[in-house]
Order: structure tokens, then C-alpha cells, then sequence
């Protein structure tokens, strides 16, 4: 039987919209592929693991994820215990991440630290288990406990630029020059801002110190 060039033209129509085997049908599923890193060590303790049936899934939570591995040879970590602020249930694990010159909390003088004492990369992010409430002031707490020392390091280093420019002038006169540079100013003053405004409101909140090191 004779074929006509409709039907060939249909049927090179459905052979090029069909697709191939080894090519997904979801074009998301390299995209969310490529957010992923192949784990090389033991994870830590916190360490959040995603199960293989919600890998591709649309409302993943990517961002529960540790350093975005997927860690299907580990067992999930139980959360247990109580929370490291107010003694409640621990109901999720967060990471804070510490700064990586060490310092006197009362006197904000930096301590010089080498060998063991030192701090290394691995030891920067510290993991905290705490409950609903408590998770979402964390952060601000985090930012208001190291404000003092992050403004004074920026003033020292402010400093250090305009005494390399200007090495005649005095101690006062160099301060009067960090002074005038209102964007360097704004910008400081837009940190402490943020922090004070995302600040802990209810300070019953926090009875005990959150342990940051």
C-alpha cells in the first residue's frame, strides 16, 4: 500500500516530538541536579539528609540541606535533647558561623591563637539545637553578640587607610577624616540599624546565654 506525504509528514512529526530514553522528560531535573555536590567526608552532627523520594521534588527544601550534599549512605540525625537557650524540646539544628580572628568578649582585644588554639576553617560554622520559637531569634542574637567587635574592626581598618594617606596628621585630626566620609558612616551606621531592628524584642526568650564558641 502506497503511503501519501501526509502520513510521512505525520509520522516524522511524532518521531521528532517524541522524546528519547535516556533524556528526561522534566527539564528541571538536570537544574535541580547541578544544586548538588557529591558528599566526600563523614558529615557532622546536624547534618540534615533529604530521602531519595524527594530529591526532585518541586517544594524540596534545599536550604535544609548541609553544604547541599545528599548524604543517602548516613542516617539521619535524631534531634533530641533540649534546646541550647531556653531548655524547651529542640525541634530543628541551625549553623552559626564564627569569626575567624578570636577575641576577648569583655575587652574586644583580639587574641592571637596558634597550633591547636588556632581556629581552622572546619571549626568556623558551630551547629545549635534549639526549638521553634527560639530558631527564629538566633540569627539576630548571633549578630548582636559580635556587633561591637565587627564596627571596631572596621573603624581600625578605616583608620589604617586614612593614616597610610595622611601620615602627617595627629591621632585627632586622623579620626575627624574617618569622620567625614559619610558613606563609610551610612554604612556602618546601616548595620547597626539592621541589627537593632531585627533585634530580640522579648528577652525572656533567651534566660540563659546561647553558647556561641
Amino acid at each position: 500500500m502506497q503511503q501519501s506525504n501526509f502520513d510521512v509528514s505525520e509520522q516524522q512529526h511524532s518521531n521528532a516530538a517524541s522524546p528519547s530514553r535516556n533524556e528526561p522528560e522534566n527539564a528541571e531535573f538536570f537544574t535541580r541536579l547541578h544544586l548538588f555536590e557529591r558528599p566526600t567526608e563523614r558529615p557532622r552532627r546536624g547534618t540534615f539528609l533529604l530521602p531519595k523520594e524527594d530529591l526532585f521534588t518541586a517544594d524540596c527544601a534545599l536550604w535544609r540541606i548541609d553544604n547541599q550534599n545528599l548524604l543517602q549512605k548516613y542516617l539521619p540525625v535524631v534531634l533530641d535533647g533540649t534546646c541550647s537557650s531556653c531548655d524547651q524540646d529542640v525541634q530543628s539544628a541551625i549553623q552559626l558561623f564564627s569569626l575567624e580572628e578570636q577575641y576577648d568578649y569583655e575587652t574586644l582585644s583580639s587574641i592571637t591563637a596558634s597550633g591547636s588554639g588556632a581556629i581552622s576553617p572546619s571549626n568556623l560554622a558551630t551547629d545549635f539545637y534549639v526549638c521553634a520559637q527560639c530558631e527564629l531569634y538566633a540569627l539576630s542574637y548571633h549578630k548582636a553578640y559580635h556587633l561591637c567587635f565587627y564596627v571596631l574592626k572596621n573603624a581600625e581598618e578605616k583608620l589604617e587607610q586614612v593614616s597610610a594617606k595622611y601620615a602627617d596628621l595627629s591621632a585627632d585630626e586622623l579620626i575627624g577624616k574617618c569622620l567625614e566620609d559619610k558613606i563609610w558612616l551610612n554604612k556602618i551606621a546601616d548595620i547597626v540599624m539592621c541589627v537593632s531592628k531585627d533585634g530580640i524584642k522579648d528577652k525572656k526568650l533567651f534566660p540563659k546565654e546561647l553558647p556561641i564558641d
